[in-house]
């Protein structure tokens, strides 16, 4: 936490936001051009003052579960009623959050809002927490970390959602945008017809070091999934911790968190990279089963990654180009190069192969200094 406690006395059970809000979409009476005022009763709510409302327990339910509370751990979530109705909510992370340029990030996440009226008032609430709680950047919308749902949609073409991709109103980017918000990093998933000669491996083996040569690559063991998975965890704990944004997460969540990828995953592709018995790489790949009655048969590539050692360089595009070679003998037709970031060395995977961007996300930031 950045220089506050959650005892902070700005924080009360429920706070007025608005009193006698005046709507914008004036209406005027049957003999007069006057508009007429149209009064609105908004509250901020905390969550555990809502809970006890069963009034309110089917949108939840379906909008905000408690398992999403459970699993996200929140430092505070806060929910906007309107007229006795919920039209938005979102949670809060200050605790132990990594910092950005320098400064100190305070995440926003489980974001909505029905409309741009009511997300101005969600946003503004959101951002006066955190800078109340010494937070000197607001970013979102982000659960917590990069490891769980962030990102928005605000780009799209006709391709239709894949699996685990993340979705939103198209709204919801210009929420963060008027409220004073830019973008502070994009990202893209694109497609492309699977290459079974994706790379050449004649053209590697003037730079590729001796190591890289007795990498070996193979499936995963569904038979040991779970201590798969914990090798997985150790890798990617080394690959990413120079990701932006970037905060550990403990073993448990992550196998708890992907756990349940052993029911969609094909063996064949996840593949795990060894140098002498010991795993260094991994790439994870599934079949786009939210589109399996398509005419085309899609595999998405979702994550790769490797240990940090510069003798390992080349290993990333080498998992890639196995992953396209079965892709290719499995009868995929097109492949998804899934959420990567568009300033990141991964993108290149995509872009030196003529690979069409379907799909543009970003997250968004506003600093609170002022």
């Amino acid at each position: 936490m950045h220089g506050a406690t959650k005892e902070s006395e700005w924080i009360v059970t429920a706070i007025a936001v608005i009193a006698g809000e005046t709507d914008m979409n004036s209406r005027t009476t049957k003999n007069s051009t006057t508009p007429t005022r149209v009064t609105r009763k908004t509250e901020l709510v905390r969550l555990t003052e809502l809970r006890a409302a069963v009034t309110h327990a089917s949108f939840m339910k379906q909008h905000l579960p408690q398992a999403s509370i459970d699993a996200d751990l929140p430092d505070e979530t806060w929910i906007f009623v309107e007229d006795g109705k919920i039209a938005g909510h979102f949670s809060l992370w200050y605790c132990d959050t990594p910092d950005l340029n320098g400064q100190s990030v305070g995440f926003i996440g489980h974001y909505f809002a029905a409309n741009r009226r009511v997300a101005t008032d969600v946003l503004a609430s959101a951002t006066k927490l955190l800078k109340q709680y010494g937070c000197e950047l607001a970013i979102g919308p982000v659960d917590g970390n990069t490891w769980r749902r962030y990102r928005l949609v605000c780009g799209t073409t006709g391709v239709k959602s894949f699996l685990m991709e993340p979705e939103n109103p198209m709204e919801f980017p210009g929420h963060f945008i008027d409220s004073g918000f830019e973008s502070v990093a994009t990202y893209s998933s694109s497609i492309l017809e699977v290459k079974p000669d994706f790379l050449d491996k004649s053209k590697l083996s003037s730079n590729d070091s001796s190591m890289l040569d007795q990498v070996s690559i193979r499936s995963i063991d569904m038979n040991r999934f779970e201590q798969e998975l914990h090798s997985i965890y150790g890798i990617a704990c080394d690959a990413f911790s120079d990701a932006f944004l970037y905060a550990e997460i403990s073993e448990l969540e992550f196998i708890t968190r992907y756990r349940h990828l052993r029911s969609v995953v094909n063996p064949d592709l996840v593949l795990i990279a060894e140098y002498d018995n010991h795993p260094v790489g991994f790439m994870l790949a599934i079949p786009d089963l939210a589109n399996s009655n398509s005419d085309t048969k899609t595999v998405v590539a979702k994550t790769i990654g490797r240990v940090k050692d510069d003798r390992l360089n080349g290993l990333g595009r080498r998992l890639m180009a196995e992953c396209h070679a079965r892709a290719d003998k499995m009868g995929f037709t097109n492949m998804i190069h899934a959420l990567y970031k568009d300033d990141n060395s991964s993108s290149t995977y995509s872009t030196m192969h003529g690979a069409h961007v379907f799909r543009k996300y970003a997250v968004y930031g506003k600093g609170l200094w002022q």
